[in-house]
């Protein structure tokens, strides 16, 4: 696959990620799935909430695909799962980080332990 396509694909899955995002958090957390999500509403110490599970199924897709992308040699299904990625990633640094201030000046203690203490 050319680089530009590969590029391509990668980026429409970033930006399409922030879609899914949405209506995951809207019409599933906050509705079905709001016995996990509600931990992220109130109060907590810095540990590991119920609502970090999403991060371990929100992974699953992004894996699959990749793997299914390498298997097929490089199918458009690689860069769709990296992209998924990418935007895990770049959600956690906004959204953690820079929104709820996880990390300031120092590795959060909420990737560091299991718990609350």
């Amino acid at each position: 696959m050319p680089w530009w396509l590969f590029s391509a694909w990668f980026l429409l899955a970033v930006v399409a990620m922030e879609g899914v995002a949405y209506l995951t958090h809207r019409f599933l957390m906050h509705g079905p799935l709001w016995f996990l999500h509600a931990s992220h509403h109130v109060p907590h110490d810095g540990g590991w909430e119920w609502n970090d599970l999403f991060g371990v199924l929100f992974a699953v897709p992004s894996i699959l695909f990749i793997k299914a992308g390498v298997d097929a040699g490089g199918s458009w299904m690689l860069p769709v799962g990296l992209g998924m990625t990418a935007y895990g990633a770049i959600y956690v640094v906004f959204h953690d980080i820079v929104v709820h201030r996880l990390a300031v000046g120092e590795v959060s203690p909420r990737f560091l332990t299991i718990g609350y203490d």
